[in-house]
């Protein structure tokens, strides 16, 4: 009875032993950067004596560290002397290693690209970059890298909390969109072009020029005759590029003379077979002739299709474009010109439209269309009674009088009338030109009657006499005749109605005839013959 109370006391001792176990593990992590280096520390609190460690199922040890571990996860077992166990799992980090995508050029917004980053290993992930030779690295939390500069080289990592950093990776961004060509050519299929691009966005597009052959997916023109193309891809951002390919055969060779202009046909083209004779040659579909080589002068600027064969049998197309950037000159000028007009070495004395044709600055044909306003003047005067009138009518006009010289204010039209005896003439102007008449001799043509009544002089012209009739009675009258200067010639006093006057000491020429009666004047012009 003894016996069985002492066992049943051990059992009691041991259980309540167990039920107060307090060992709590824990432990911290070093992670595999580089691989193999990790490294688990464990930690107890609550135990009773000594602890070992069991890591993974393997031996106990006293050490509570554990190294040159690989990344993964791990079982470990803290046990202390009354067999008190906690068990834990740590997670060794791996190493890093970021995966780059490199961005696309594109021509719209090229100064914008992003790069998108993919990492592997252990979280939290964050990303650094740098343009490559710096010593300064931008640390961003993000997978992407935004308004990076074109045609530059950066330098990329990934790194976590836990310290580890991947290896730099390289990447250039914004490359330029490019396009290579390969041309071939054969006697039965003519020529070919393929066409590769890189760093586009697809798909793409393809032009060649001028347009012939046939396109053939994804990236081939077939039946391509001998010349020079540009070729044109474009891709899904609308970015283009092009490229200068030439088709050529081994067994043909030609040569180009561009025109001097645009306007010209001074061009040629010649084409020397390497076959065997004989040769058929034809521009535009239009028998040329066997010789070879073949000539063709007197070609202007334009698109020109050849085809030549020889004995071979074998068939050369040629599709060859003569250019020319000197352009002709088409000018129009407004002259307005006094009297006639001079250009170039001609003479033009009316208005009109003229055309020159001369040689400007490039060896090209220029046409100069003038358009000329030649301002010419019939500076002539006629009398009519007692107005003068410029004969030339639609210009302005300036009456002057002579001695001494005076403009008349007011007289600026084309008719003209004196109130005093004397010479006048008239300034002719329009469109900045002038010229001026010849003076006229003005006398007052009508003798005025006195106190409303007739006084007579005639005849006039006269070679020998005049008479003098004035029909009212009256007392005393004079009649004095001036030269044109002024000068007193001849002075007669009169009594009568009727008085005659010898003329026979005047020269013939034009007078100013002055009649007084009675103290009333009255004068006229004189001719004498």
């Amino acid at each position: 009875m003894k016996l069985i109370s002492f066992l049943f006391l051990l059992i009691s001792l041991s259980t309540v032993s167990n039920a107060q176990c307090s060992l709590s593990a824990s432990f911290t992590t070093g992670a595999a950067c580089p691989a193999n280096t990790g490294s688990i520390q464990m930690a107890t609190t609550g135990a009773l004596g000594s602890v070992t460690y069991q890591l993974n199922g393997g031996l106990a040890q006293s050490n509570s560290l554990f190294q040159n571990l690989s990344t993964g996860s791990y079982t470990v077992i803290a046990t202390d002397a009354s067999n008190c166990k906690d068990t834990v799992y740590p997670f060794v980090p791996t190493n890093l290693s970021a995966i780059v995508y490199q961005c696309v050029y594109n021509c719209i917004n090229p100064t914008n690209c992003s790069i998108i980053m993919t990492a592997t290993g252990s979280a939290p992930h964050m990303y650094q970059y740098r343009i490559a030779g710096s010593s300064t690295w931008m640390t961003i939390v993000s997978d992407t890298i935004s308004g990076l500069l074109s045609n530059t080289n950066y330098e990329i990592r990934e790194l976590n909390t836990f310290g580890c950093t991947s290896t730099i990776k390289d990447t250039v961004i914004n490359q330029t969109m490019s396009l290579s060509t390969l041309s071939t050519y054969s006697c039965t299929n003519f020529g070919t072009v393929s066409l590769q691009v890189n760093n586009a966005l697809n798909p793409i597009s393809y032009t060649i020029i001028p347009s012939v052959g046939n396109f053939v997916s994804p990236n081939l023109f077939n039946n391509v005759p001998i010349g020079t193309y540009t070729v044109l891809a474009t891709d899904a951002s609308n970015c283009s590029v092009t490229n200068i390919v030439q088709v050529n055969s081994p067994n043909s060779s030609y040569a180009i003379t561009h025109p001097t202009c645009t306007n010209s046909t001074n061009g040629s083209i010649q084409i020397l077979l390497n076959g065997s004779a004989p040769y058929n040659f034809s521009l535009n579909s239009t028998p040329l002739g066997s010789t070879n080589p073949m000539s063709i002068p007197n070609l202007g600027v334009g698109n020109y299709s050849i085809v030549a064969t020889d004995a071979t049998p074998c068939t050369y197309s040629y599709l060859l474009q003569l250019t020319s950037n000197n352009l002709p000159s088409n000018n129009t000028i407004q002259v307005n010109s006094c009297g006639y007009l001079t250009m170039n070495g001609i003479t033009y004395t009316s208005s009109g439209t003229y055309t020159q044709t001369l040689t400007n600055a490039v060896g090209c044909d220029s046409v100069l269309t003038i358009q000329a306003t030649v301002n010419t003047f019939n500076p002539s005067i006629v009398q009519n009674g007692n107005t003068l009138s410029a004969t030339q009518p639609g210009v302005n006009y300036q009456w002057f009088s002579m001695a001494p010289f005076q403009l008349i204010a007011g007289a600026t039209n084309q008719n003209f009338n004196p109130s005093l005896n004397g010479n006048y003439g008239v300034i002719l102007s329009s469109n900045g030109c002038s010229d001026t008449s010849n003076t006229i001799a003005f006398v007052l043509s009508n003798v005025s009657d006195i106190d409303n009544q007739p006084l007579f002089l005639y005849p006039n012209p006269s070679s020998k006499n005049i008479n003098i009739q004035y029909d009212l009675p009256f007392n005393n009258g004079v009649i004095i005749i001036c030269d044109l200067l002024g000068t007193k010639r001849l002075e007669k006093s009169f009594y009568h109605a009727f008085h005659e006057i010898s003329l026979e000491d005047l020269a013939p020429g034009i007078y100013l005839v002055y009649m007084n009666i009675d103290g009333k004047s009255s004068q006229t012009k004189l001719t004498k013959q």
